[in-house]
């Protein structure tokens, strides 16, 4: 919810973020996926997590430390479900 928040700010859309993040939060995929024993919400975190990153580094003047936070978030994204490595040769 963090990282979903701060990129809709990021993107400009602030004053809608908490809705954002309610309606990610109420929809019935993660519902459904929040009590199953699954790598799904892990996976969607991690990307999420490193696209935020991603996007700090570009107008950030510590833009080591976000393509760390990145290349961690991809890794820990690709160690929960093979297919995240397309976003990492992305």
């Amino acid at each position: 919810m963090i990282s979903l928040r701060g990129l809709a700010g990021r993107a400009g859309f602030a004053p809608a973020a908490p809705l954002a993040c309610a309606a990610f939060a109420l929809a019935p995929v993660v519902q459904g996926e929040a009590i199953r024993t699954s790598t799904g919400l892990e996976w969607t975190l991690f990307q999420l997590t490193a696209f935020h990153a991603l996007l700090a580094a570009t107008d950030s003047p510590r833009r080591s430390a976000w393509l760390a936070v990145a290349g961690s978030a991809l890794g820990f994204a690709m160690a929960s479900k093979y297919p995240a490595g397309a976003a990492a040769l992305g």
